[in-house]
């Protein structure tokens, strides 16, 4: 095998989740004080409770109405209380909410060293699910990764998620790359899954603090097979606990080769 590409999972693999109860709580607050602030008025009690299923819902019909999946959601959310708020509404709830959330969520550490360290041998990019991309790669700016990446593919923009292996397959087309000449590391069932069905080399970060703390090693050579899955770990091809691990284990699987 020769590995050529290395696509990467954003949420949970490049970017670490923080307190997520206090960033959904932050992310509430935002949509509730955007929404009074347009003379909306709406009771805090209702807001809660329809915000429940603000992400879990399935996606709004797409349209072309300039929105995102995330807009839409949040278009969706207003509608159902009764609140007559405009595009501009919507698209500023969208920027202040996700901004508010994502100060509960922090680059790795270890990421800038990684992805310098891979680029010197590797074609990179990224695969991310979510509902609005603008989002994405003003996150990917700030945090200075963007330029590590030859393609940015994310689900608001090409209309497919993880676990379908499509949303793989583009990266892969974007970067000139074969499936099979690509490993994809990722965090969840889905990243797998999908790295699986695009015969591509899946890679489970197991995310797992105590584990990488024990200096546990990475684990290749495993033969996943998803009609017996249950867990990530069954479907990976190797897995690592700490992104430090990719160096070695790309190293190791071309054969000890520089």
């Amino acid at each position: 095998m020769e590995i050529k590409g290395i696509f990467f999972d954003l949420y949970g693999t490049l970017l670490k989740y923080g307190d997520m109860q206090a960033a959904w709580l932050a992310v509430f607050d935002a949509l509730h004080r955007i929404i009074s602030r347009y003379d909306c008025p709406v009771d805090r009690n209702a807001l809660w409770e329809s915000c429940r299923g603000l992400l879990g819902e399935a996606e709004p019909p797409c349209i072309e109405d300039g929105l995102t999946v995330y807009e839409r959601r949040l278009e969706r959310l207003l509608k159902r209380l009764n609140l007559r708020c405009n595009a501009e509404v919507v698209k500023h709830a969208a920027t202040e909410t996700l901004a508010a959330g994502n100060r509960y969520i922090s680059v790795d550490p270890d990421a800038e060293f990684v992805l310098q360290a891979l680029s010197q041998r590797y074609t990179l990019a990224l695969v991310s699910n979510f509902d609005h991309p603008p989002h994405i790669h003003a996150v990917l700016k700030d945090a200075a990764l963007d330029h590590w990446f030859k393609s940015i593919v994310i689900s608001g923009e090409v209309g497919v998620k993880k676990p379908s292996p499509g949303i793989l397959l583009v990266a892969a087309h974007a970067t000139g790359l074969r499936p099979d000449q690509v490993a994809f590391v990722g965090d969840s069932r889905e990243d797998m899954e999908a790295a699986q069905a695009a015969s591509m080399f899946g890679v489970w970060f197991e995310n797992d603090g105590e584990a990488a703390a024990a200096g546990a090693h990475y684990e290749h050579d495993r033969l996943p097979s998803i009609a017996n899955a249950h867990t990530p770990r069954d479907l990976a091809r190797a897995i690592i606990r700490d992104l430090r691990e990719l160096p070695g284990l790309f190293k190791d699987l071309a054969g000890g080769s520089a």
